[in-house]
């Protein structure tokens, strides 16, 4: 992953992950680390959400505190 900063979900305050769209080489290690990511699919709907909570599993379509929630 890169360096940007993740943002914070909402809803539970936990860091939210990114989205990763396409197939990957393997699966995520689900820890919420820098390496962390939610596997999308090939084929994505749009809107499409860019982050994800691992513990209340809210979408983010746009990363930032106002984002909507798809969930």
């Amino acid at each position: 992953m890169t360096n940007r900063t993740k943002p914070t979900c909402p809803d539970c305050k936990s860091i939210m992950i990114p989205y990763l769209y396409g197939m990957p080489a393997g699966p995520p290690p689900e820890d919420g680390g820098a390496d962390d990511f939610f596997i999308a699919g090939c084929l994505p709907d749009f809107p499409s959400p860019k982050w994800g909570c691992r513990t209340c599993w809210r979408k983010s379509i746009y990363g930032d505190d106002d984002a909507d929630s798809e969930n």
